[in-house]
C-alpha cells in the first residue's frame, strides 16, 4: 500500500517497515468486518459499503505504524537543534571572515598571480579617500545571512516537534473518535462506553495492530474503557 496521506514521500527503509506492518494488518479485515455486521441494528438494511470505511481504518494503521517506526521525537527535536548549533557556529565563522581586513600585500599578490586558482577571484573596493581594500569572498555576506536564515528554520522544525510517547498504553483519543464514527455508520448503533460490542471493536483493531495485544474473548481492557469515556466526557465521541 502506497503511504498516500503524507505530505512528502517517507525514506525507502521506512516506507517498506510500514508497508509490511500494512500487510499483516490487511489480514484482519474480515474479523473487523464480521463483529460490525454482528452487531448491525437492523439486519433488513443493507450492509456499509466497507470501501466507504476500510481506508479509514487503514489510514489510522498507517500513522500507528509510521510513529512506531520513525525515529522517537525526542531524539528528533535533539538532532535539528544539534543542526541548528553546526549553523550558527557557521555563521558565526562567515560573519568574521567577511569582516576582517583582507587586504595585505599577501593575499593581493596571491590574487592578482593567481597562485591559488581555485580560490574566488578578489575585488578591489575603492575608498572615499581614494584607497583601495580587498573584498576576497565578495558573497560572504549573502552566505552569512542564508545560514542564519536556515538556522532559523531548523529551530522552528525543532520547536514543532511533538514530544508524545511513542508507544501508548491505550489507542490514541483521537483514534477512538474515528472508530466510534465507523462503529456508527456501519452497524447504525451508537458506540457505547462499558464493555459493549464498541469496545469490544476497539480491542480488536488493536490486535489488529500488535498481535501481542491480542487477548481471550472473555478479556475486558479496563484502561480501553477509561480512554473511551474520557473522549466521551470530551464530547469527542
Amino acid at each position: 500500500m502506497v503511504l498516500d496521506f503524507l505530505d512528502a514521500e517517507p525514506p525507502p527503509a521506512l516506507k517498506k517497515a510500514v508497508e509490511a506492518r500494512l500487510a499483516r494488518f490487511d489480514q484482519h479485515k474480515g474479523t473487523l468486518l464480521d463483529h460490525l455486521r454482528k452487531y448491525k441494528r437492523d439486519p433488513k438494511l443493507q450492509p456499509r459499503d466497507a470501501d466507504e470505511w476500510w481506508p479509514q481504518l487503514t489510514r489510522l494503521a498507517q500513522l500507528y505504524f509510521l510513529q512506531q517506526v520513525m525515529t522517537p521525537p525526542s531524539e528528533r527535536a535533539a538532532r535539528l537543534r544539534k543542526l541548528a548549533g553546526v549553523l550558527q557556529r557557521a555563521r558565526v565563522l562567515a560573519k568574521k571572515a567577511a569582516e576582517d581586513d583582507l587586504g595585505c600585500d599577501y593575499l593581493l599578490s596571491v590574487l592578482f598571480r593567481g597562485v591559488l586558482p581555485r580560490d574566488p577571484g578578489g575585488m578591489l573596493i575603492p575608498g572615499q579617500d581614494g584607497s583601495f581594500r580587498a573584498e576576497y569572498f565578495p558573497h560572504l555576506k549573502q552566505i552569512v545571512a542564508n545560514l542564519e536564515f536556515y538556522r532559523a528554520a531548523v529551530l522552528r522544525a525543532a520547536d514543532d516537534v511533538p514530544i508524545v510517547d511513542r508507544k501508548p498504553a491505550i489507542l490514541p483519543l483521537e483514534y477512538i473518535s474515528i472508530l466510534a464514527h465507523v462503529f456508527r455508520t456501519s452497524t447504525g448503533r451508537e458506540p457505547g462506553s462499558g464493555r459493549g460490542p464498541f469496545t469490544r471493536f476497539l480491542m480488536k483493531f488493536r490486535a489488529a495492530l500488535d498481535p501481542s495485544y491480542k487477548r481471550g474473548d472473555d478479556y475486558v481492557d479496563a484502561s480501553l474503557i477509561e480512554a473511551v469515556k474520557s473522549v466521551r466526557r470530551k464530547g469527542r465521541l
